[in-house]
C-alpha cells in the first residue's frame, strides 16, 4: 500500500467512525435536555466547562452554547443547547447567567462536576413590551461533595462498544462507502428533523424547510429505497458527507433555539 493510499484509508476511517469515539460530545452522543418555563430543575450537574460558542456554518445563524449535564438521580447524561449570543452580538441572558454562576463557584475553589438547580421564567420588557426568557441558576455543590449518580459517558459505556459481543440479534447496517453520508450522520439528521418538524413530517416538508434555510437539498438526497425496489424512505438518499455536515449544522442550531 502506498503512503498516499494509507493516508486516504486512515482519513476515511477517522471520518466515518474514529472521530465520534474520541471527540467530546456536543450534542451528538447524548439526549437533548429541553427545560420548560416555570419548572424548577434540581439534582443536575454540569460535567465540564461548557462550549460557549459553537459556530454555525450558516452565517445567518448565531453561535450556540453546549452544556454537558447529568441527572444525578439516575445518571442520565444529556446535552443542553441554547443561544450563545443575540442578534445584536451581545451574550444571551442564559449564557451570562450560567457563566457568572460557574465563575463565582470556581473563584470559591469549586471544580467540575458542579451541581446546580435552576428555573426559567418569562419576563416582559418594560421598554419594548416584548417577552423574553430569563435563566435563574443556583450553585449547590461540586466535586466529591456531590451525592448521586454521575453516569457513564456514552463513549465509555460497554453497551456502545461494538467489540463486546451482544446477546441481542442485530441486523448489520450497510457500511458507508465513498463520499456517502455515514450512518451516524443519518441518525442525527432524522432525530433532529423530528424535533424541528414534529412526527409525521414528509420528505417534501424536510426539503422545503432545508431549502428555506439556504441548504440546497432534493428528495433524492434525503430519501431512497433500502433495497432499490421498495418504497422510498428518509435515510436512504444519495446525500454526501459534506452536504450532511451542512444539513446537520442548520438542524443543530434550529434545535438549540427551540430548546431555549
Amino acid at each position: 500500500m502506498s503512503k498516499a493510499d494509507k493516508h486516504a484509508e486512515f482519513d476515511a476511517e477517522w471520518n466515518n467512525t474514529g472521530r465520534a469515539i474520541v471527540t467530546p460530545a456536543r450534542g451528538g452522543n447524548n439526549d437533548k435536555f429541553k427545560p420548560e418555563v416555570g419548572e424548577v430543575y434540581d439534582r443536575l450537574a454540569i460535567l465540564r466547562e461548557p462550549s460557549w460558542e459553537v459556530p454555525s456554518k450558516n452565517p445567518t445563524w448565531q453561535p450556540s452554547v453546549a452544556v454537558n449535564i447529568v441527572n444525578l438521580e439516575n445518571g442520565h447524561r444529556m446535552d443542553w443547547w441554547f443561544s450563545s449570543t443575540s442578534a445584536s452580538g451581545r451574550n444571551s441572558i442564559f449564557r451570562d447567567r450560567l457563566s457568572i454562576m460557574l465563575d463565582k463557584a470556581k473563584e470559591a475553589g469549586h471544580h467540575y462536576p458542579i451541581e446546580f438547580k435552576f428555573k426559567i421564567v418569562e419576563r416582559t420588557s418594560q421598554h419594548t413590551g416584548n417577552t423574553y426568557k430569563e435563566l435563574q441558576p443556583i450553585f449547590v455543590a461540586s466535586g466529591n461533595d456531590i451525592e448521586g449518580d454521575l453516569g457513564v459517558d456514552p463513549r465509555d459505556d460497554p453497551n456502545n462498544d461494538a467489540s463486546i459481543p451482544s446477546k441481542s440479534v442485530v441486523t448489520p447496517s450497510k457500511a458507508p462507502t465513498g463520499n456517502k453520508a455515514t450512518d451516524e450522520q443519518w441518525s442525527s439528521i432524522k432525530t433532529m428533523l423530528r424535533e424541528v418538524l414534529d412526527d409525521g413530517y414528509t420528505v417534501d416538508d424536510a426539503v422545503k424547510w432545508l431549502n428555506d434555510k439556504n441548504v440546497d437539498v432534493t428528495k433524492e438526497n434525503l430519501s431512497g429505497s433500502p433495497d432499490g425496489t421498495g418504497l422510498a424512505r428518509i435515510g436512504y438518499g444519495n446525500m454526501t458527507k459534506s452536504l450532511a455536515v451542512d444539513v446537520l449544522s442548520v438542524l443543530t442550531v434550529a434545535t438549540a433555539y427551540a430548546s431555549e
